[in-house]
């Protein structure tokens, strides 16, 4: 079986989700917990492969319906995922304005001299704490955009085998 387009794309570990939700699930009666991530990036995986099969040849309407079903599903999982991505890239914005003031005061106090506001706000804007807690904003704003373009791509793809479940299209 192929990988998923998906399975690399969040980038976030459990420990910078520290809220995240899990599910249990029971597998051979074995217990096993699954986090949210991963319970939305195997149901992603699941409707990609689903595409896949539409793709290569024939499929069925009752498999059509099944698939619009985990198609919303996902949505409904990954709009409880995309909420916790979304918050761990706003902490990571406020995180940025406290660095910052941390920085400024830092520098601010220090200084012998009399440093100038503008100067003030170079130094600060340099300074390795700020570009890294910037970096890491940056990084949680563009995992949250990811899964915000996951969650369209999941309505289309409901909104398809809903459409081809109604059918009977050979496809």
């Amino acid at each position: 079986m192929q990988e998923s387009p998906w399975d690399e794309m969040s980038g976030v570990s459990e420990d910078d989700l520290p809220n995240v939700s899990t599910y249990t699930s029971t597998s051979k009666n074995k217990e096993e917990v699954e986090t949210l991530e991963n319970a939305v990036k195997r149901m992603v995986s699941e409707v990609s492969q689903e595409l896949r099969l539409v793709h290569s040849g024939k499929y069925d309407e009752k498999r059509a319906i099944k698939t619009a079903a985990l198609a919303l599903k996902t949505q409904i999982d990954l709009a409880e995922f995309l909420s916790d991505v979304e918050g761990t890239a706003k902490g990571a914005k406020n995180e940025v304005k406290a660095v910052e003031a941390e920085v400024y005061f830092d520098h601010r106090s220090s200084s012998e001299k009399k440093i100038t506001e503008g100067a003030l706000q170079q130094v600060v804007a340099k300074d390795k704490r700020t570009t890294l807690a910037e970096a890491k904003a940056v990084e949680a704003e563009k995992i949250a955009k990811k899964w915000g373009i996951v969650f369209g791509t999941m309505k289309e793809a409901h909104i398809f085998f809903r459409t081809l479940g109604k059918n009977d299209w050979s496809v």
